[in-house]
């Protein structure tokens, strides 16, 4: 969400285009170039005004009174240190603590300075409760708004996590991050712990009845639903824009999705502290099976792998 490059010669050539008219003055003083103050650039990464999704909903959202969180549990830093939001959360009667010490219902955090076992363990703390985990940049815009980002949808919480290496930590190991409610299998639980939920994003496949692992099925039975999902019209799965991610029957839209999304799945899993390794075996076998059938001598888009 940084501005870029470009962005910013074109920010710095604006500023000195302004102070063109004023230092001309001082233009042949000796005295001038030394003494006249250094340029500071905004701090333009990380802002959430850089994503449209974020400053559409930003600017949106209505200032109203809202109860603040009285107590937090903040790691790592980035882009703000402690000494930074300490001030801030004090005006608004927000208290910080350790992770160690509390299980709060509101994790906050840093792009960086946080343990991964740390982050985990607080998470498992919370097994069968609420947890709420923000960014530095989500939780500053709840006080500043006055409006939850959790209330927001989906959408609004992706694009917040997009580019946050905290966010995308917290949601590999609990893909329904978004729902809040910390589940026991909480690592692997998605559709099946979810699809009842509002912001469950099912797949087609698994609405066909696809799925690996101990709850899986024979190969011969999985890679049958795997060609119904391409040769037929699919299960209407979530909003009309995912829907159109699918393509249609018998494209290499349609089978490029299908191939991104299982080899995005046995990533995931393999980056995982105990990954499910019948899961990661059935999905690479799948995965050989879509190359060597569907997609030599028809079609030339690139295939994906499963490398991590």
């Amino acid at each position: 969400m940084g501005a870029t490059d470009e962005q910013l010669q074109s920010i710095r050539r604006d500023v000195m285009e302004r102070h063109l008219d004023d230092d001309m003055e001082g233009a042949f003083d000796t005295k001038s170039e030394a003494s006249r103050p250094e340029i500071e650039m905004p701090p333009a990464a990380f802002s959430p005004f850089n994503c449209e999704m974020l400053r559409g909903w930003f600017f949106a959202v209505p200032r109203c009174r809202f109860e603040v969180p009285l107590s937090v549990v903040s790691l790592g830093t980035g882009p703000f240190t402690t000494d930074t939001l300490t001030p801030l959360f004090n005006q608004h009667n927000v208290f910080q603590y350790s992770a160690r010490m509390f299980s709060e219902p509101i994790l906050i955090l840093g792009r960086e300075g946080w343990d991964e076992e740390e982050v985990d363990a607080f998470v498992d703390r919370r097994v069968g409760q609420v947890l709420k985990v923000y960014s530095q940049e989500m939780f500053l815009a709840y006080l500043a708004t006055g409006s939850d980002p959790f209330d927001a949808g989906p959408a609004v919480l992706e694009a917040f996590k997009a580019g946050h290496p905290g966010l995308e930590f917290v949601a590999e190991g609990w893909r329904g991050w978004v729902t809040t409610q910390v589940l026991v299998n909480r690592h692997t639980a998605s559709s099946e712990s979810m699809e009842n939920t509002a912001w469950n994003k099912e797949s087609p496949l698994h609405a066909l009845g696809y799925q690996v692992g101990e709850k899986g099925g024979p190969a011969y039975e999985r890679q049958r639903i795997l060609r119904q999902a391409f040769e037929e019209p699919l299960p209407r799965v979530g909003p009309p824009s995912y829907v159109a991610e699918w393509g249609e029957p018998k494209t290499a839209k349609r089978l490029k999705k299908m191939a991104e999304l299982i080899a995005a799945n046995c990533r995931n899993m393999k980056k995982k502290r105990n990954p499910s390794e019948q899961a990661i075996e059935d999905w690479e076998e799948d995965l050989g099976w879509l190359c060597s059938t569907l997609y030599h001598g028809h079609f030339q888009f690139s295939w994906p792998d499963t490398t991590v």
